[in-house]
């Protein structure tokens, strides 16, 4: 179960930022951008829905799957972290104030943190990701 629910918070993590850029919260911005938020939120609608009907205990074949969306939801992570140290202090915006502050990577970093914890479980039974732990 505590497999599970490390799957699901890391689909709503990746849901919850990709909403933010699909929506503008930071003014206008890319198209880029854009797409990166709907590749984000179609990911973590799909690792959600993997993750509540196959589980960490599927075949081999599901966990692979699996695995390669959590390995996708890692890598997605990395040109926005960068990205936000690159540009610390900086406008981003065409039109408007808004500055860069490397502290908008915290979020990508906790996914990628939760991300690559959720692989470590799927590919491993250790004990931290073990579902008969004592």
């Amino acid at each position: 179960m505590r497999n599970v629910i490390l799957m699901v918070a890391g689909a709503i993590g990746a849901i919850i930022l990709g909403s933010v850029y699909i929506f503008g919260a930071f003014g206008p911005i890319d198209i880029a951008v854009v797409w990166w938020g709907q590749v984000s939120v179609g990911l973590g609608i799909a690792l959600g829905i993997l993750a509540l009907t196959v589980g960490p205990k599927g075949t081999k074949s599901s966990q692979l799957v699996l695995g390669l969306g959590y390995i996708a939801l890692v890598v997605l992570q990395i040109p926005p972290t960068i990205l936000w140290f690159a540009f610390h202090g900086s406008g981003i915006e065409r039109e408007g104030p808004f500055v860069a502050h490397w502290g908008y990577a915290i979020p990508h970093i906790i996914l990628l943190a939760i991300s690559a914890f959720t692989l470590s479980c799927i590919f491993r039974n250790g004990s931290l990701c073990s579902q008969n732990v004592k």
